[in-house]
Protein backbone atom coordinates (compact mmCIF):
# COMPACT_ATOMS: atom_id res chain seq x y z
CA UNK A 1 0.00 0.00 0.00
CA UNK A 2 1.64 3.28 -0.62
CA UNK A 3 2.10 5.95 1.35
CA UNK A 4 -1.14 8.62 1.80
CA UNK A 5 -0.33 12.24 0.52
CA UNK A 6 -1.59 14.74 2.65
CA UNK A 7 -0.42 18.59 3.54
CA UNK A 8 -2.07 21.49 1.92
CA UNK A 9 -0.55 23.32 -0.98
CA UNK A 10 0.05 27.15 -1.53
CA UNK A 11 0.65 28.56 -4.86
CA UNK A 12 1.59 31.70 -5.52
CA UNK A 13 0.74 34.06 -8.52
CA UNK A 14 2.28 37.24 -8.83
CA UNK A 15 0.72 39.37 -11.32
CA UNK A 16 0.78 42.42 -13.02
CA UNK A 17 -1.13 44.03 -15.61
CA UNK A 18 -1.79 40.42 -17.40
CA UNK A 19 -5.23 40.42 -16.21
CA UNK A 20 -6.27 39.07 -19.32
CA UNK A 21 -4.42 36.23 -18.55
CA UNK A 22 -5.23 35.44 -14.88
CA UNK A 23 -8.19 33.83 -15.39
CA UNK A 24 -6.59 30.89 -17.20
CA UNK A 25 -4.08 30.41 -14.43
CA UNK A 26 -6.68 30.44 -11.61
CA UNK A 27 -8.72 28.14 -13.67
CA UNK A 28 -5.91 25.79 -13.97
CA UNK A 29 -5.58 26.08 -10.15
CA UNK A 30 -9.77 25.59 -9.05
CA UNK A 31 -8.90 22.14 -11.38
CA UNK A 32 -6.32 20.56 -9.65
CA UNK A 33 -7.23 17.44 -8.52
CA UNK A 34 -5.53 18.03 -5.09
CA UNK A 35 -8.41 19.25 -2.44
CA UNK A 36 -6.31 20.57 0.26
CA UNK A 37 -4.58 23.77 -1.54
CA UNK A 38 -4.95 27.56 -1.80
CA UNK A 39 -3.92 30.48 -4.01
CA UNK A 40 -2.58 33.27 -3.19
CA UNK A 41 -2.32 35.98 -5.86
CA UNK A 42 -0.32 38.99 -5.54
CA UNK A 43 -1.49 42.43 -7.89
CA UNK A 44 0.65 45.16 -7.20
CA UNK A 45 -0.60 47.24 -9.87
CA UNK A 46 -1.00 50.43 -8.20
CA UNK A 47 -5.21 51.64 -9.03
CA UNK A 48 -6.06 48.65 -10.39
CA UNK A 49 -7.20 46.27 -7.82
CA UNK A 50 -8.76 42.67 -8.80
CA UNK A 51 -11.34 40.64 -6.56
CA UNK A 52 -13.11 36.91 -6.63
CA UNK A 53 -16.24 35.79 -5.41
CA UNK A 54 -14.91 34.14 -2.30
CA UNK A 55 -18.26 32.75 -2.27
CA UNK A 56 -17.74 30.14 -5.19
CA UNK A 57 -13.88 30.41 -4.78
CA UNK A 58 -13.18 30.58 -0.78
CA UNK A 59 -9.59 29.33 -1.38
CA UNK A 60 -8.27 31.72 -3.58
CA UNK A 61 -6.99 34.97 -1.99
CA UNK A 62 -6.47 38.02 -3.95
CA UNK A 63 -4.01 41.00 -2.18
CA UNK A 64 -3.73 44.37 -3.54
CA UNK A 65 -0.93 46.41 -3.34
CA UNK A 66 -1.08 50.41 -3.70
CA UNK A 67 3.33 50.27 -4.41
CA UNK A 68 4.93 48.30 -7.14
CA UNK A 69 7.47 45.55 -5.17
CA UNK A 70 10.88 46.62 -5.99
CA UNK A 71 11.67 43.50 -8.01
CA UNK A 72 10.02 39.89 -8.36
CA UNK A 73 11.69 38.12 -5.81
CA UNK A 74 10.59 40.79 -3.25
CA UNK A 75 6.74 39.67 -4.67
CA UNK A 76 7.71 36.22 -4.07
CA UNK A 77 9.04 36.09 -0.46
CA UNK A 78 5.38 37.99 0.09
CA UNK A 79 4.11 35.25 -1.39
CA UNK A 80 5.68 32.79 0.88
CA UNK A 81 4.77 34.68 4.42
CA UNK A 82 1.51 34.59 3.17
CA UNK A 83 0.89 30.93 2.39
CA UNK A 84 -0.09 28.38 5.32
CA UNK A 85 0.61 25.44 3.42
CA UNK A 86 3.33 22.79 3.70
CA UNK A 87 4.19 22.85 0.19
CA UNK A 88 4.53 26.03 -2.24
CA UNK A 89 4.24 26.56 -5.64
CA UNK A 90 5.39 28.79 -8.26
CA UNK A 91 1.97 29.29 -10.15
CA UNK A 92 2.79 31.81 -13.75
CA UNK A 93 -0.36 34.01 -14.53
CA UNK A 94 0.59 33.05 -18.28
CA UNK A 95 1.61 29.51 -17.72
CA UNK A 96 -1.02 26.68 -17.69
CA UNK A 97 -0.50 23.82 -15.38
CA UNK A 98 -2.03 20.48 -16.04
CA UNK A 99 -4.68 19.20 -13.34
CA UNK A 100 -2.46 16.92 -12.04
CA UNK A 101 0.32 18.55 -11.18
CA UNK A 102 -0.01 19.85 -7.52
CA UNK A 103 -0.79 16.08 -6.32
CA UNK A 104 2.04 14.78 -8.59
CA UNK A 105 4.30 17.06 -7.36
CA UNK A 106 2.92 16.64 -3.38
CA UNK A 107 3.33 12.40 -4.23
CA UNK A 108 6.78 12.99 -5.07
CA UNK A 109 8.38 14.67 -2.30
CA UNK A 110 6.00 12.55 -0.25
CA UNK A 111 8.20 9.16 -1.37
CA UNK A 112 11.44 11.58 -1.63
CA UNK A 113 11.57 13.37 1.69
CA UNK A 114 14.79 14.21 1.10
CA UNK A 115 14.82 16.63 -1.43
CA UNK A 116 13.42 20.47 -0.70
CA UNK A 117 11.41 20.73 -4.16
CA UNK A 118 10.93 18.95 -7.45
CA UNK A 119 10.28 20.81 -11.26
CA UNK A 120 10.10 19.75 -14.43
CA UNK A 121 13.25 19.08 -17.17
CA UNK A 122 10.21 19.05 -19.95
CA UNK A 123 7.18 20.69 -20.77
CA UNK A 124 5.18 21.21 -23.86
CA UNK A 125 6.04 24.50 -25.17
CA UNK A 126 4.04 27.29 -27.07
CA UNK A 127 4.83 30.15 -28.76
CA UNK A 128 2.07 33.01 -29.80
CA UNK A 129 -0.95 30.25 -28.47
CA UNK A 130 0.92 27.59 -31.26
CA UNK A 131 2.03 24.51 -29.53
CA UNK A 132 5.59 23.93 -31.23
CA UNK A 133 7.59 21.59 -29.31
CA UNK A 134 8.31 19.51 -25.85
CA UNK A 135 11.91 20.34 -24.97
CA UNK A 136 14.02 19.45 -22.49
CA UNK A 137 16.17 21.43 -20.60
CA UNK A 138 15.87 21.25 -17.33
CA UNK A 139 15.25 25.49 -16.79
CA UNK A 140 11.95 25.62 -15.88
CA UNK A 141 11.96 27.00 -12.30
CA UNK A 142 8.27 27.96 -12.68
CA UNK A 143 7.19 24.14 -13.04
CA UNK A 144 8.65 24.24 -9.02
CA UNK A 145 7.46 22.87 -5.93
CA UNK A 146 9.25 23.63 -2.71
CA UNK A 147 8.95 22.45 0.68
CA UNK A 148 7.34 25.61 2.80
CA UNK A 149 10.22 24.71 5.28
CA UNK A 150 13.33 25.27 3.27
CA UNK A 151 11.45 28.31 1.56
CA UNK A 152 11.20 29.59 5.63
CA UNK A 153 15.07 29.31 5.62
CA UNK A 154 16.07 30.74 1.75
CA UNK A 155 14.85 33.97 0.56
CA UNK A 156 14.33 34.59 -2.89
CA UNK A 157 17.10 37.44 -3.73
CA UNK A 158 16.55 40.66 -4.70
CA UNK A 159 16.42 40.33 -8.18
CA UNK A 160 13.55 40.02 -11.30
CA UNK A 161 15.30 37.35 -13.64
CA UNK A 162 17.80 34.90 -11.53
CA UNK A 163 16.12 34.53 -8.31
CA UNK A 164 15.23 31.26 -9.17
CA UNK A 165 18.60 29.59 -10.22
CA UNK A 166 19.97 32.23 -7.00
CA UNK A 167 17.30 29.89 -5.07
CA UNK A 168 18.27 26.94 -6.73
CA UNK A 169 21.88 26.81 -5.48
CA UNK A 170 20.84 26.03 -2.07
CA UNK A 171 18.11 23.65 -2.60
CA UNK A 172 18.28 19.68 -2.99
CA UNK A 173 16.02 19.73 -5.99
CA UNK A 174 15.10 16.66 -7.78
CA UNK A 175 14.33 17.45 -11.72
CA UNK A 176 11.79 15.01 -12.80
CA UNK A 177 11.16 14.41 -16.65
CA UNK A 178 6.99 13.67 -16.56
CA UNK A 179 6.62 12.48 -20.26
CA UNK A 180 3.75 11.69 -21.09
CA UNK A 181 1.63 13.00 -18.57
CA UNK A 182 3.62 16.59 -18.93
CA UNK A 183 3.10 19.06 -15.72
CA UNK A 184 3.37 22.31 -17.76
CA UNK A 185 2.39 23.99 -20.53
CA UNK A 186 5.47 27.18 -20.98
CA UNK A 187 3.38 29.71 -23.38
CA UNK A 188 5.91 32.87 -24.79
CA UNK A 189 4.28 35.69 -26.48
CA UNK A 190 0.90 36.11 -27.03
CA UNK A 191 1.30 39.58 -26.97
CA UNK A 192 2.23 40.57 -23.13
CA UNK A 193 5.08 41.59 -21.51
CA UNK A 194 7.58 39.26 -20.24
CA UNK A 195 10.45 40.12 -18.08
CA UNK A 196 12.77 37.42 -18.42
CA UNK A 197 12.20 38.84 -22.25
CA UNK A 198 14.25 41.92 -21.44
CA UNK A 199 16.34 40.94 -18.61
CA UNK A 200 17.31 42.36 -15.12
CA UNK A 201 18.62 45.72 -15.86
CA UNK A 202 15.70 48.66 -15.79
CA UNK A 203 13.18 46.17 -15.96
CA UNK A 204 10.92 47.81 -13.46
CA UNK A 205 11.04 50.50 -15.83
CA UNK A 206 10.85 48.51 -18.81
CA UNK A 207 7.72 47.01 -17.04
CA UNK A 208 5.96 50.43 -16.20
CA UNK A 209 6.70 52.47 -19.74
CA UNK A 210 4.82 48.76 -20.99
CA UNK A 211 1.82 49.12 -19.24
CA UNK A 212 1.03 53.04 -20.30
CA UNK A 213 1.05 51.64 -23.78
CA UNK A 214 -0.44 48.21 -23.25
CA UNK A 215 -4.31 48.86 -23.07
CA UNK A 216 -6.38 51.69 -21.81
CA UNK A 217 -7.80 51.45 -18.24
CA UNK A 218 -10.85 50.74 -19.04
CA UNK A 219 -10.53 47.62 -20.71
CA UNK A 220 -8.14 46.20 -17.03
CA UNK A 221 -10.52 43.98 -15.38
CA UNK A 222 -11.42 44.10 -11.20
CA UNK A 223 -13.01 40.48 -11.05
CA UNK A 224 -11.58 37.44 -11.66
CA UNK A 225 -13.56 35.11 -13.58
CA UNK A 226 -11.78 31.40 -13.71
CA UNK A 227 -12.36 30.25 -17.33
CA UNK A 228 -10.72 28.51 -20.31
CA UNK A 229 -12.45 26.39 -22.99
CA UNK A 230 -11.73 22.79 -23.35
CA UNK A 231 -10.08 24.17 -26.75
CA UNK A 232 -6.96 25.11 -25.19
CA UNK A 233 -6.60 20.79 -23.97
CA UNK A 234 -8.37 19.16 -27.27
CA UNK A 235 -5.45 21.08 -29.22
CA UNK A 236 -2.59 20.31 -27.00
CA UNK A 237 -3.89 16.65 -27.43
CA UNK A 238 -4.37 17.20 -31.09
CA UNK A 239 -0.12 18.47 -31.27
CA UNK A 240 0.55 15.37 -29.10
CA UNK A 241 -0.51 13.09 -31.09
CA UNK A 242 1.76 13.99 -33.92
CA UNK A 243 4.61 14.30 -31.03
CA UNK A 244 4.19 11.26 -28.90
CA UNK A 245 4.57 7.50 -29.41
CA UNK A 246 1.19 5.98 -30.23
CA UNK A 247 1.57 4.32 -26.74
CA UNK A 248 2.29 7.42 -24.87
CA UNK A 249 -0.54 9.24 -26.69
CA UNK A 250 -3.27 7.17 -25.44
CA UNK A 251 -1.76 7.35 -22.23
CA UNK A 252 -1.58 11.07 -22.02
CA UNK A 253 -5.73 11.10 -24.20
CA UNK A 254 -7.06 8.93 -21.50
CA UNK A 255 -6.05 10.97 -18.65
CA UNK A 256 -6.35 14.34 -19.98
CA UNK A 257 -9.79 13.34 -21.42
CA UNK A 258 -11.71 13.06 -18.05
CA UNK A 259 -11.01 16.81 -17.98
CA UNK A 260 -12.55 18.15 -21.62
Amino acid sequence: MGVTIKGRASAICCTLGRDHLIHEAVKCFVDQTYEDKELIVLNDHAGYPMRIDNSKYPNVKVFNYDTRFETLGDKRNAGVNLCSGEFVFIWEDDDISTPWRMEESIRFLTDYPEYDGVKNSRVIYSLNDEFCGIPDTGYYEPTVCYRKEFLDKHEYCKENVTMDLHMEQFAKLYVLDPSPFFWYVYRWGLGVWHISGRGADNSKENYDEFLRHARIPNELITTIEPRYNTDLWTNCTTYLSTELSDQDFQAWKEVISKFL
